[in-house]
């Protein structure tokens, strides 16, 4: 399935070619003598280069941008390949969506635009920040989540310390790998999800979430694949 960055890039490749509509060049005069999509494309792109002229064409696009979608379009193409720069690894198509979606948010919703500069690497921090903080806190919740059914369940049966702590540390290692698994796209996230939820939940006492047989027996499967190579 073409992920979203795929596709900008073959709608940006369509427009690239095709000159400005004038009535871009009306609006922001800025943008008088940049021809092309391409053109504004690149001027964007040189914010180490040039980042008056990145930072002016990116204030002319954002406003174009609230109602011309292709404005936008642009900006994301220049943009998206600096938030590459700001992951220490790559997380994963669902990470790599967000990011784009949220880049698009706080191009659209920033007010300060006329006020500072550097907006090439101000924007993509914004958008790089609020994905990563995002995603901290679902695994923060998650991992607390997931520990607390399988300790309730090792407290109400009782079995030896050391074998708590054993256990403890299988669990620790189960969920860093079924993590790294979604993060380099291996597993999908609602995969994992579907499987705590109708499968791991019943096991220590909690009623299932979604009763859905087929979905969750399909989990099941992939979860003891990723089980068996750990």
């Amino acid at each position: 399935m073409p992920s979203i960055s795929d596709e900008l890039t073959r709608t940006f490749g369509r427009l690239a070619p095709r000159r400005l509509p004038p009535a871009w060049v009306q609006a922001e005069p800025v943008l008088v003598g940049t021809v092309t999509y391409a053109d504004a494309y690149g001027a964007v792109r040189d914010w180490l280069v040039d980042p008056d002229r990145s930072d002016a064409t990116i204030r002319a696009l954002a406003r174009i941008g609230h109602d011309d979608p292709d404005a936008v379009i642009v900006l994301l193409n220049a943009l998206a390949g600096g938030l590459r720069g700001w992951r220490q690894t790559d997380r994963g198509q669902e990470y790599r969506s967000e990011e784009l979606a949220n880049l698009v948010t706080v191009i659209l919703d920033a007010t300060d635009l006329d006020d500072v500069d550097r907006l090439a690497p101000r924007l993509l921090n914004r958008a790089h920040r609020r994905t990563s903080d995002r995603f901290r806190a679902e695994r923060r919740l998650w991992d607390r989540e997931v520990k607390a059914e399988f300790l309730a369940h090792f407290a109400s049966t009782g079995p030896d310390v050391a074998d708590v702590a054993i256990d403890r540390a299988r669990l620790d290692e189960f969920t860093r790998s079924v993590r790294r698994a979604i993060d380099a796209g291996d597993l999908p996230a609602e995969v994992w999800t579907m499987f705590r939820d109708n499968h791991l939940r019943p096991q220590v006492g909690y009623a299932p979430v979604r009763q859905d047989r087929s979905r969750t027996y399909r989990a099941t499967k992939q979860i003891r694949r990723l089980a068996h190579t750990l």
